[in-house]
C-alpha cells in the first residue's frame, strides 16, 4: 500500500529485512502491507522491481497527518486506510490499527507513532501480545441493575471485539458494555436463547479503552441472560 505519509526512523530495534518484487510502485518510507505483516519500505521501487521491506517491529515512524485527532496525544492509537493512503484517529470499517503515537503532532503536522508487526481488519499483533478475553456470565433473575454487572479488564488494555451468546428467551433483551458512564456501542440485541451476536453498531471507540472507570455490562431488564465475552489487547 504506497502513501505519502510515513517514513520509517531507524531508531530501534534493528532491521528484520525482506526483499520482493515490487507489484506497485513505492516510495521508500511508504508503510507497505505484505499479506497480514506491516513494514516500511527501504527503497523507491518501480513496478517489477527489487523492495526491500523492514518488518521489524515496535520500529519508530516518522508521519505527517493533517486528519483531525491524529497524533494528537502520546499513547493514541493510529489507524491507516490503505485504500487512500490516510492515517485516521479511529477506526472504521477497512482500516488498519498500525501503531501507538510516541511523539506528538506539531505545527507542521509531524508526528511518530510505534508501529505494529502485523495487522487483521484493525486488531493488532503487538511484539507479540496475547489477545484475551474475558467472559462474564449474565444471570436472568439475580444480574440486572442500574449500576450494571463489573467486567474485570485492566487498565491500559484496549477491548477490541464483544460477542454475546443469548441463554434465556426473554422479550426485548439487550446488553451494552459501558465505559463509567458511556455507551462504548449500540446495545446488542439478547432477546432469543442460542443466538449469538458481536457488537456491529454505535461503536465509541475512545470508550473501548479501559482507564480508571469502571467497565460494566448493563442489561435491559430482568430477565435478560446471556454469556458474554470481551476480546482486548
Amino acid at each position: 500500500m504506497a502513501n505519502e505519509n510515513a517514513n520509517v526512523a531507524y531508531m530501534d530495534p534493528p532491521l528484520e529485512v525482506i526483499n520482493v518484487t515490487a507489484t506497485a510502485a513505492i516510495t521508500q518510507g511508504d508503510l507497505v502491507l505484505f499479506g497480514k505483516w506491516l513494514g516500511v519500505a527501504l527503497n523507491t521501487a518501480a513496478i517489477g522491481e527489487n523492495l526491500g521491506i523492514d518488518f521489524a517491529p515496535r520500529k519508530r515512524v516518522n508521519a505527517v497527518s493533517a486528519v483531525s485527532g491524529v497524533g494528537a496525544a502520546l499513547g493514541d492509537d493510529v489507524y491507516y486506510n490503505p485504500t487512500t493512503g490516510v492515517f485516521a484517529a479511529s477506526y472504521s470499517d477497512g482500516y488498519y490499527f498500525v501503531g501507538r503515537v510516541t511523539q506528538i503532532r506539531d505545527s507542521g503536522n509531524c508526528f511518530q507513532f510505534e508501529k505494529v508487526h502485523s495487522v487483521v481488519s484493525g486488531v493488532e499483533d503487538l511484539y507479540p501480545a496475547a489477545v484475551k478475553v474475558v467472559v462474564t456470565t449474565i444471570d436472568a433473575a439475580t444480574d440486572y441493575s442500574t449500576t450494571g454487572k463489573t467486567v474485570v479488564i485492566p487498565k491500559g488494555a484496549q477491548m477490541i471485539m464483544m460477542r454475546v451468546h443469548t441463554t434465556a428467551t426473554h422479550a426485548s433483551g439487550t446488553v451494552t458494555l459501558y465505559n463509567g458512564t458511556t455507551a462504548a456501542h449500540t446495545a446488542v440485541v439478547m432477546a432469543t436463547a442460542g443466538a449469538v451476536t458481536a457488537v456491529t453498531a454505535g461503536v465509541v471507540q475512545a470508550a473501548f479503552t479501559v482507564g480508571t472507570d469502571a467497565i460494566t455490562l448493563k442489561t435491559n431488564s430482568l430477565g435478560d441472560a446471556g454469556i458474554v465475552q470481551v476480546w482486548y489487547i
